[in-house]
């Protein structure tokens, strides 16, 4: 069995402000292989939460547009 899950446009634009701003906080890589962005999809009966997690600040963004659901 194998799951896929992916971001909407939408959900790329909301991950690409928000790491501009996370990149003015601490630009240094989080270890040689990279590994600074950590993607969660979390599932429920109605839709598919993504999230993201800035390795360096340990700060998390919800992706996901409610209003969309």
């Amino acid at each position: 069995m194998r799951y896929k899950f992916e971001l909407d446009e939408d959900e790329i634009k909301i991950f690409e402000i928000w790491k501009n701003e996370q990149m003015k906080k601490s630009d240094k890589l989080h270890s040689s292989v990279g590994g600074r962005w950590s993607f969660t999809f979390t599932t429920t009966g109605i839709g598919i939460i993504a999230e993201v997690k800035d390795n360096n600040t340990g700060e998390t963004k919800t992706l996901t547009n409610f209003d969309n659901w």
